[in-house]
């Protein structure tokens, strides 16, 4: 069976040339902006994806691929604030159910995405392919922030 995953993957999963490391805590990312700052993640509203309030949670502690890795402490401190996270798009974007999708196949930091689904959405009791880039008016982005920003305060 030849090889699929990346050559550098091993060095990947250890932090070397992390992306999300290297970019410290930024306000703004090519794909969002930062509505919550916690003390072990941040939380990006995107401003593109499959449905509105489509979301990103990253952790900003040391560099860590999988949940598995990480201490006891680790892991209680940062799905806590996934789930702080989760309260405030619920409370702005009032979905009919929050997927929570913790990722690392393509960037190996822990990271979970946050996916409101809604009573109209197109693939009702089945999963919704997060990775579809739906474009948000800036506009309609700049008040769902400002409502999560406002929620957060």
């Amino acid at each position: 069976m030849s090889r699929t995953w990346p050559s550098d993957w091993e060095d990947r999963r250890r932090g070397v040339g992390c992306r999300l490391c290297l970019q410290r805590r930024p306000d703004r990312t090519a794909s969002g902006r930062r509505f919550f700052e916690g003390r072990y993640t941040d939380g990006y509203l995107r401003n593109r994806g499959p449905l509105p309030g489509y979301s990103l949670v990253v952790w900003r502690g040391r560099h860590v691929a999988d949940p598995a890795e990480m201490t006891d402490d680790e892991a209680r401190n940062y799905f806590s604030e996934v789930v702080e996270v989760g309260r405030l798009l619920n409370a702005v974007f009032q979905p009919a159910q929050l997927n929570y999708l913790t990722f690392g196949n393509s960037v190996p930091h822990v990271h979970t995405y946050l996916l409101p689904r809604y009573v109209d959405d197109p693939s009702p009791g089945l999963p919704l392919d997060p990775f579809t880039e739906v474009p948000v008016a800036p506009e309609i982005f700049a008040e769902q922030l400002a409502l999560l920003q406002s929620q957060h305060s």
